[in-house]
């Protein structure tokens, strides 16, 4: 297993100053950017219906070689109806470490 599905970016929102790019497919914690350093133990896939909309919830865990940190990118989609790229509404990205989930930013 590989980090090739895992996007490469996601984006934060700056309020009225637009949006800020970071990469998805680095450490979180000590920012190493070798892609070869970071390890995919686990990758689920899992879609729930909610009414007429579809959560799609994409967990990554990850372990960087270099500091020893394992951690989680959640990716979390709802789409309408199908789960097409025309009918995704929004994707969110979390951050999951030590029991704690955080909201990074979209894409």
């Amino acid at each position: 297993m590989g980090l090739k599905d895992l996007p490469e970016k996601a984006y934060i929102p700056l309020g009225r100053r637009g949006m800020e790019a970071f990469r998805l497919r680095e450490c979180m914690k000590c920012g190493n950017e070798k892609e070869d350093d970071l390890q995919l133990l686990d990758r689920q896939d899992v879609t729930e219906k909610e009414g007429k909309n579809l959560l799609n919830i994409k967990t990554y865990k990850i372990k960087c070689n270099k500091c020893g940190t394992i951690y989680k990118i959640i990716i979390k989609s709802l789409y309408v109806e199908e789960q097409t790229e025309e009918n995704r509404l929004v994707s969110a990205v979390h951050y999951w470490e030590n029991g704690e989930e955080q909201w990074l930013g979209v894409f």
